[in-house]
């Protein structure tokens, strides 16, 4: 097809200066981080304009949060062509899978995703939670996703300010998450866009935005273009989270 573009993207998690696995996850064309398996630094390019890519952060500590985003990761796969329109039908399927085989009376368990599925040139972004979707062009940095968190609702009303997020404990409270009790709410911020060339996608978990600006994580990309730069500047930040981050470009 000639409006498909040839995408190339960097990837890199890392269980951070934290005790413990590497919650974190994501899914790059096919490719997951296997449980047990602390850090991944991988960047390719594909000829393909169908392209699937996701973030997940596990919540719960220890073992339960790991093997969701795991879940998560590993169930997207099943999507990957027909994400874009199946969204819906990928995220109940999840939830319901991870709160049927992890919960079993322990609240909070479960994980975030933030994706990215490019088809052509229309790029849909789904997320729950509070990992980040941004999209970078023209030298300026633009979050694409929507924060589902007890700060981010009260930023809504007012109540907090935007400079309180990298200090607030009220930003690890989620709203919305995959592994959530059956009856809670579910909907997902959904953005569309088209995806030019010269524009990238920063797909990341609060371990590296929750350490780094927004300034901050556009300059280390403009020093190099790779997501093992950013989670190393995020580390160096004083990040004590798992971070992983995705950077997804076409030129």
């Amino acid at each position: 097809m000639k409006d498909e573009l040839k995408i190339s993207y960097s990837v890199c998690s890392e269980a951070g200066r934290i005790a413990g696995e590497n919650e974190d996850n994501f899914y790059v064309n096919g490719r997951i981080l296997r449980p047990g398996v602390p850090c991944c630094r991988l960047t390719e390019n594909t000829e393909s304009g169908d392209a699937l890519f996701a973030v997940f952060d596990g919540l719960g500590g220890e073992e339960h949060g790991e093997l969701a985003s795991a879940m998560a990761a590993e169930n997207l796969g099943r999507y990957h062509g027909t994400f874009g329109s199946f969204y819906d039908q990928y995220l109940t399927e999840t939830n319901k899978m991870i709160a049927e085989k992890l919960q079993k009376g322990k609240a909070n368990t479960g994980t975030t995703v933030a994706a990215v599925a490019i088809r052509g040139r229309e790029a849909v972004i789904v997320n729950l939670g509070d990992s980040r979707v941004y999209l970078i062009e023209n030298s300026t940095i633009k979050q694409l996703s929507t924060d589902h968190s007890e700060f981010a609702t009260m930023l809504r009303y007012g109540v907090v300010q935007k400079e309180e997020y990298y200090t607030s404990p009220l930003r690890s409270h989620l709203t919305r998450y995959l592994g959530m009790h059956s009856g809670e709410l579910l909907e997902p911020g959904v953005v569309r866009t088209i995806f030019r060339p010269g524009s990238m996608f920063l797909l990341c978990s609060d371990g590296v935005c929750g350490s780094l600006t927004d300034e901050e994580m556009l300059a280390s990309i403009r020093e190099e273009r790779t997501a093992e730069h950013l989670v190393q500047k995020a580390l160096t930040a004083g990040s004590r989270d798992n971070v992983t981050a995705i950077l997804v470009w076409t030129d």
